[in-house]
């Protein structure tokens, strides 16, 4: 997946924006909620068999792992065994 990124910096033209290659980039991206813990997910589009991750910073698989929040911990409602998944 990287070296699509990279194959991709490679052919833009040098008059390309900061701007118009980030909105390249968000369209190798999908986004979806995930059908357990009903956060954002996301992951590279153009590589169907790569895995959903949280859109947290951690960028975490699991919800209970990607629902730690500063001073708060984590979710502990939220089973261990959930993973990232499209609704």
């Amino acid at each position: 997946m990287m070296l699509e990124m990279l194959d991709m910096v490679r052919k833009l033209p040098p008059e390309t924006t900061l701007g118009a290659f980030v909105a390249g980039l968000d369209r190798m991206v999908a986004h979806a909620e995930c059908r357990y813990c009903k956060e954002p997910i996301s992951r590279l589009s153009v590589a169907e068999d790569q895995p959903w991750f949280h859109d947290d910073p951690s960028r975490m698989r699991g919800c209970h792992a990607a629902s730690y929040r500063p001073g708060k911990g984590w979710n502990d409602s939220l089973p261990k065994k959930w993973s990232a998944t499209p609704a």
